[in-house]
């Protein structure tokens, strides 16, 4: 388990730590890989219709709003959505996060803090 020190947080939902250069899960620390690639590509994706979530955004551009995507992106272990994205239906995942860590790789099956 890494000490408090070693853990630095990203908003409310991302954390990560220094030593390790691992992302991992706000909430139950889960594994989400290096820093230096996107953390998304290890999360549960949810995609649905942006109308879905903003049903204004259908009125005066029907066409436009069917072609734009709402994403969410959950933690694999415990849930939580940790990011959200609007895209283009069909392009890929948008990196928000990358780090450079001169921490070795070492994977984890869990990040936690002590405290």
């Amino acid at each position: 388990m890494n000490s408090a020190i070693d853990i630095r947080r990203v908003g409310h939902s991302l954390m990560y730590s220094v030593s390790r250069g691992r992302f991992g899960c706000g909430a139950c620390g889960f594994d989400l890989g290096p820093v230096d690639e996107n953390f998304k590509d290890r999360t549960e994706m949810r995609e649905r219709p942006v109308t879905q979530i903003a049903p204004e955004f259908g009125v005066s551009e029907v066409v436009i709003s069917a072609k734009v995507v709402f994403r969410e992106f959950l933690c694999p272990q415990c849930g939580l959505r940790i990011d959200t994205e609007i895209a283009r239906l069909g392009d890929p995942v948008l990196p928000d996060l990358l780090l450079v860590s001169s921490a070795p790789r070492q994977p984890l099956t869990r990040i936690a803090s002590d405290g």
